[in-house]
């Protein structure tokens, strides 16, 4: 293995460490056992998404598991592992955890496996399996898993569906121009600053115009800032840039052969999933969201790279927490 990988592994591993401690301590936990099962299944999501944002590991990957065999083993592993690790502590949650696992991320990412295996997969079980999979997500019907402590849920879920999708659709169909990747380049800042301008000119107004933001009166200490931006990257921009531009937007250009379409219909997809994120279904919400994500889909599209769009995401989502109510 070489020097550079060698040293990528440690950062994963020491970095992850750092990030799931320090959040368990925050959140608590009932007792030892508790603790190191938090800990453990966290780590495991985390380092595992960091693995598969370095290029290398990510081909190595996918070309370790080719072969049905692993292809298969890969996929369990993938989908109850990390669950395995955490019900350790939380035992009470093994029945219904197991349930909906099996009900909303087995059964899907194992049709898709059947498909591969037999050589019949197409683009169209490709978007089938994505609803699936980002319904049950973005409609909580896995959130009862990860049912304590309170407030891990969210992290947990979206750490979880990114592993799973980027099996599914990395290794399992190997789909190109995915683009996932945290190799920062000086592109990828300059491409997603150039498509803030916009949404800071376009967006914004519409948003206090419409009453859908008011400033904050008080100011936030800095520190508020760069730790929103952090967790906003990991379980926020991450899993919807994913989903809505690497796989989403990805697949329908392939099916439609047409970027600006694809580009539209993504957008709106993106903007109406938005429905449930208040109290009251909120028009507002839908229609911003909507026009965010198309600058979103331009930033992926510029290099095929999800790292531009993922960066955005993040900038406008902070930006939004940190200045406005």
């Amino acid at each position: 293995m070489p020097k550079r990988d060698k040293l990528y592994l440690a950062f994963a591993a020491v970095f992850s460490s750092i990030i799931v401690l320090t959040f368990v301590f925050v959140q608590g936990s009932k007792g030892l056992v508790s603790f190191l099962s938090l800990v453990l299944s966290g780590w495991t999501l985390l380092f595992l998404v960091l693995i598969y944002a370095y290029p290398s590991f990510q081909s190595k990957i996918k070309s370790y598991l080719q072969s049905p065999q692993r292809m298969l083993i890969g996929l369990l592993a993938t989908i109850f592992c990390p669950y395995v690790l955490y019900v350790v502590g939380n035992p009470t949650l093994l029945a219904i955890g197991l349930t909906e696992i099996a009900i909303y991320m087995l059964l899907p990412s194992f049709l898709l496996f059947l498909f591969v295996y037999f050589k019949k997969a197409n683009y169209y079980l490709d978007l089938l399996v994505f609803a699936i999979l980002f319904f049950a997500f973005d409609h909580r019907l896995i959130k009862h898993i990860w049912g304590y402590p309170e407030g891990y849920s969210y992290v947990h879920n979206s750490l979880y569906l990114v592993v799973i999708m980027l099996y599914n659709y990395l290794v399992m169909r190997n789909i190109p121009d995915i683009g996932f990747s945290f190799a920062f380049k000086q592109d990828d800042i300059k491409i997603s600053i150039l498509n803030l301008i916009p949404i800071i000119v376009i967006v914004l107004p519409l948003a206090l115009i419409t009453g859908f933001v008011t400033p904050r009166t008080e100011v936030l200490p800095l520190y508020d800032a760069f730790i929103s931006f952090f967790g906003i990257f990991l379980t926020i921009a991450t899993i919807e840039e994913l989903a809505f531009r690497g796989i989403f937007l990805n697949i329908l250009i392939k099916i439609t052969k047409n970027d600006k379409i694809s580009l539209v219909i993504s957008s709106i997809l993106f903007g109406l999933i938005h429905w449930d994120n208040t109290p009251v279904p909120d028009w507002r919400y839908i229609l911003l969201a909507t026009i965010a994500g198309i600058f979103y889909g331009l930033s992926y599209l510029k290099k095929r790279k999800l790292l531009p769009a993922i960066l955005l995401h993040t900038y406008v989502d902070t930006i939004w927490h940190y200045f406005f109510l």
